[in-house]
């Protein structure tokens, strides 16, 4: 079985969902994340009581991908991202 690290080709264009709580402490965290980029204000869900996030971004490494994965996990007020 090919190796994740082999199925992509770097450097690549990565689009990330990422979905939270709609507090301003998830807000500020996804921004300052991606703070070298312009990225559009959240959508909220019905409710208001969560924020999705759509952010595309150049990945120049596997490596950096994880990173930014990682990074991303330890969010406070995320529920999930893709």
């Amino acid at each position: 079985m090919p190796d994740m690290k082999d199925l992509i080709k770097f450097p690549t264009l990565h689009t990330f969902k990422i979905v939270g709580k709609n507090s301003e402490t998830f807000k500020i965290s996804v921004k300052k994340l991606f703070f070298e980029i312009d990225i559009p204000e959240p959508k909220k869900s019905r409710d208001e009581n969560f924020v999705s996030f759509t952010v595309t971004v150049m990945v120049k490494s596997y490596e950096e991908l994880e990173k930014l994965y990682k990074t991303i996990s330890q969010i406070e007020d995320i529920k999930f991202y893709i």
